[in-house]
């Protein structure tokens, strides 16, 4: 007699009726020309209450019709190792995929959706950048992605595949029965809430938004209170003293919400590693559970920010063909980390523990000091023309700021030159680090996941026997391209000649 788990799911299931809605809000955007003319309508006075109650009825009777008919027509089974999905309202389409094609399998649970007692499970095939290629079941029970996880597991592991599957959400409800014979050792870390709160203050990226942010802002106001405020009140303009309060008023005000953004996208940031994978938990709106193949990591990235620096903090992100910088366009930016904040002297037992395959260093082949005009140069004419389009054509206040342009421009040119580097490590690794945007970044590449490389030069480095290195390892959507620049050209030719031997090497 065959098991609950022998069975392939043969005939056709549908999502859970709260589908309808996920479906209907995704279609709300469509409604967005209708919202605008139907508010100007308003404004002007020319629509009168029949004609709104009957706009927005029709509005919303269309968009969950059309998510009704999208949710009765999605249906997906699973047959001959395969998982299918039929969809399509007016047109119907098929999607499968293998199992031997199968790259990871994740779940990811929003508010309404842990409300509703269902989850998201996604099926992943291996680095192919395309979303059509994978299959997302929006809204199933937390029993039901437990059975297709388990169902997929077992054909893989008739068939000999090592695609890695989430299985986080056994910890969580388990009503059928888990052969434990192939108990793995997991390893965990999670980050402490001061940890949390340091990575969210402290991120770079959150600093660069806020400044455009505020001088978007800016003009926007400015244009409006002059209009209205500044119109009522009988003020031409206010004073330097009083815009440079508001800026700062503004800048901590959107460093605050900017923040608290970030600790709720990382809220309770958690990572285990089993003898095949790692497994990434994440966010407070969304819970997310990520897998990452450990045959899949590409190259470790350590940044360490002028903020971080101070608090002694790094991030570690990850390149990899499932996860990460280059990833999956429905993740953000911050996705790509491996582990968000990190005390520096605990990096190397980090690594060890979730990467083994990868080594820090802090030792490194420096550029030698002819090398310094090239950094800096560019640097130096990028400032000037950013201050003169700023003294032309900026607003008023940022005239001031235009004089710390240049000096922070030259800085941070500076510290590029002192610390663009290189290391071999053991024959296997290659390190890489360059200063960018007041930010440290340091690449760790092992010598076979390389997939191409060049040397490039002009004419001006040839003269002085400099070339530039570009070197690419494999990511989700495209290659993932690193750049070493300004550094001997035979250190090049060396670094390449090495490359070339990974195959007698591996």
């Amino acid at each position: 007699m065959k098991t609950f788990n022998d069975i392939d799911l043969v005939q056709k299931q549908r999502l859970q009726p709260i589908a309808i809605l996920f479906f209907s809000i995704s279609y709300i955007r469509f409604l967005v020309p209708i919202a605008i003319y139907t508010v100007v309508n308003i404004l002007d006075g020319s629509l009168n209450g029949l004609w709104l109650s009957l706009i927005v009825t029709i509005s919303l009777v269309s968009i969950i019709g059309i998510g009704f008919l999208k949710w009765f027509r999605y249906q997906y089974y699973m047959m001959n190792h395969t998982i299918y999905v039929e969809q399509g309202v007016f047109v119907r389409k098929q999607s499968f995929i293998s199992n031997d094609r199968i790259h990871s399998i994740d779940t990811s649970t929003n508010v309404l959706q842990k409300w509703c007692n269902v989850t998201q499970l996604q099926v992943e095939t291996a680095g192919v950048g395309d979303k059509n290629a994978n299959i997302v079941l929006h809204a199933i029970t937390v029993e039901e992605a437990e059975r297709i996880q388990q169902l997929l597991h077992k054909n893989m592991q008739n068939n000999g595949s090592h695609t890695v599957v989430d299985n986080e959400m056994k910890e969580e409800m388990n009503p059928i029965t888990v052969s434990t014979n192939e108990k793995k050792n997991v390893s965990e870390r999670s980050m402490t809430w001061s940890e949390s709160l340091l990575h969210a203050a402290t991120s770079s990226k959150v600093f660069i938004v806020i400044i455009v942010v505020v001088s978007f802002l800016y003009r926007v106001m400015d244009d409006f209170l002059s209009h209205t405020v500044f119109k009522w009140l009988n003020i031409e303009h206010l004073s330097t003293s009083v815009v440079v309060v508001l800026f700062i008023g503004l800048f901590v005000v959107l460093w605050m919400l900017a923040s608290l953004f970030l600790l709720a996208l990382e809220y309770k940031f958690t990572i285990k590693i089993t003898d095949d994978a790692l497994k990434v938990e994440k966010g407070l709106l969304e819970r997310k559970k990520i897998t990452i193949p450990l045959k899949s990591i590409q190259a470790i990235r350590i940044s360490e920010s002028v903020l971080q620096k101070i608090f002694g903090l790094v991030s570690i992100h990850v390149i990899s063909t499932t996860y990460g910088e280059g990833g999956d366009s429905n993740e953000s930016v911050a996705s790509s980390y491996l582990f968000p904040a990190l005390k520096k002297k605990e990096v190397l037992s980090f690594l060890k523990q979730f990467a083994p395959e990868y080594h820090d260093t802090n030792e490194w082949n420096r550029v030698e000091g002819k090398a310094l005009r090239f950094f800096v140069v560019p640097y130096l004419i990028m400032s000037l023309v950013i201050c003169m389009g700023i003294i032309l054509f900026g607003p008023h206040i940022w005239k001031w700021f235009s004089v710390v342009i240049i000096p922070l421009f030259v800085l941070s040119s500076w510290l590029d030159y002192k610390h663009t580097g290189w290391k071999i490590e053991n024959d296997q690794q290659l390190s890489l680090q360059r200063y960018n945007l007041l930010t440290k970044n340091k690449v760790l590449i092992c010598k076979h996941k390389v997939q191409w490389n060049s040397m490039l030069q002009t004419p001006m480095q040839a003269k002085k026997q400099l070339a530039s290195f570009r070197i690419a390892v494999t990511s989700n959507k495209k290659k993932k391209a690193f750049l070493l620049k300004h550094v001997d050209e035979n250190v090049v030719q060396e670094m390449r000649g090495w490359l070339s031997k990974k195959g007698e090497n591996n």
